[in-house]
């Protein structure tokens, strides 16, 4: 006999547990089901230890510049690893005690640690459980897809999950793939002073998100000396001295380059092994990623999927926490036309000498108005996500009267959603 809830929330990243923690707090029974160690993945997805890094990256490379804004210092600019280490610890530590504390304080929260494995879209098996309940949410995350070249098992790497760990400055940091989480550490890692170069098989940054926005990131990167090789890949990796040789190959030229560490860092691949989704009927892309319509809805009755792991939902969001920011709501022009929706678009670049890079790009259904997608790249770049958030959700043409944004914001938007043209 299953045991009984009003809903199962599986995975515990930041959409499940907020959706979780919402249907508990109504009076809801809910069961939340974490592989991982309570809170891991809340964690990692909220990415508390790289914000904290990257504070005090900033704060460096603030006082490394100060003279561009008429500051100026009395003494030479310090890093210290370790105390840049430690506080980013005391952060983590603090925001998994508030969790726990939010969570502990939902009497009709249930919290399951273990493997969830579909047995029918309705009946889910955690470990020797069976649970049933008539809404399934499902937060699909993502993790890195491990490269299997020659000579890795015998070579020290970095992962995202490992290299916050770092109490000394890298020599020389090859970052292979510029994901997310590859120009995230790229940056902090090169504003505290290591030497950064960024391998990447594709074109650009950002493999998948829109062309144009990636290349402003590029750019903002390479001014704080972050070097790329792009449509480039690693055919093999060695040993050398005190570090680590990657053996390249860009087309038909062989090339190599020598770091003090490596970073493996290549676009995420969705965490559904052993789910079974199969059995729910719950359909996946070729890579993975589970499929749902704009609202979440995966297919199979009562089962909704949020979190990066999907494809297809109006809930997507891609968030890059590097300076100027990056988030993308929606879907990209590539998936759009994909779908074979007519497109429209609507972008302004803006930026100022010593200022960071600043672009908002919008997709809309060339017929109906529809905000689709919207690629902000600035320090502004929340602000402006969750003005523009509601109209993703609800399907609908963005209100320029409706905007709930700063004045100055909310000329340059409105602006811009009347200067829409077709996508070509």
């Amino acid at each position: 006999m299953a045991e009984q809830f009003d809903a199962i929330v599986i995975g515990a990243g930041e959409a499940g547990v907020a959706h979780a923690a919402r249907m508990a707090a109504s009076g809801k029974r809910v069961a939340l089901i974490e592989a991982g160690p309570p809170g891991e993945t809340w964690l990692d997805e909220a990415g508390i230890a790289t914000r904290a890094l990257a504070e005090s990256a900033r704060a460096i490379w603030t006082a490394r510049h100060a003279g561009r804004f008429g500051v100026t210092l009395a003494g030479p600019v310090g890093l210290d690893m370790r105390a840049v280490r430690n506080r980013k610890t005391r952060l983590v530590q603090g925001a998994g005690a508030a969790l726990a504390e939010r969570l502990g304080g939902l009497k009709h929260l249930t919290r399951l640690q273990g493997q969830a494995r579909f047995v029918a879209p309705n009946g889910i098996m955690v470990g020797k459980r069976l649970l049933g309940a008539p809404e399934i949410l499902l937060d699909i995350g993502t993790r890195p897809r491990m490269p299997n070249w020659p000579g890795l098992d015998s070579v020290s790497h970095l992962t995202p999950a490992t290299i916050s760990a770092l109490d000394s400055l890298p020599g020389h940091l090859i970052v292979v793939g510029a994901s997310a989480a590859g120009l995230e550490f790229a940056q902090i890692q090169a504003r505290f002073g290591a030497k950064v170069s960024v391998i990447e098989a594709g074109p650009h940054p950002l493999a998948g998100e829109d062309e144009e926005v990636a290349s402003l990131m590029r750019t903002a990167l390479e001014a704080d000396g972050v070097s790329f090789l792009f449509n480039t890949t690693v055919d093999a990796v060695d040993w050398a001295g005190h570090g680590v040789l990657a053996s390249l190959r860009s087309g038909r030229r062989l090339a190599s380059i020598e770091g003090t560490h490596l970073l493996l860092a290549p676009e995420p691949v969705p965490m559904a092994e052993g789910l079974d989704l199969a059995a729910a009927g719950i359909a996946v892309d070729e890579a993975g990623f589970v499929i749902v319509d704009a609202d979440g809805h995966t297919g199979a009755a009562g089962v909704r999927a949020l979190g990066p792991g999907t494809v297809g939902g109006a809930f997507a969001c891609n968030r890059v926490m590097t300076d100027p920011a990056f988030i993308r709501l929606g879907m990209t022009t590539a998936q759009l036309r994909r779908a074979g929706r007519p497109l429209k678009v609507a972008m302004r670049k803006d930026g100022e000498k010593d200022q960071p890079a600043e672009c908002i790009r919008l997709l809309a259904d060339a017929g109906t108005g529809a905000l689709l997608g919207a690629s902000l790249l600035g320090p502004e770049a929340a602000v402006l996500a969750a003005a523009l958030r509601p109209f993703i959700l609800s399907g609908a043409a963005p209100d320029p009267a409706a905007l709930l944004l700063p004045a100055r914001l909310e000329a340059r938007l409105s602006r811009l959603l009347s200067g829409f043209s077709p996508l070509k």
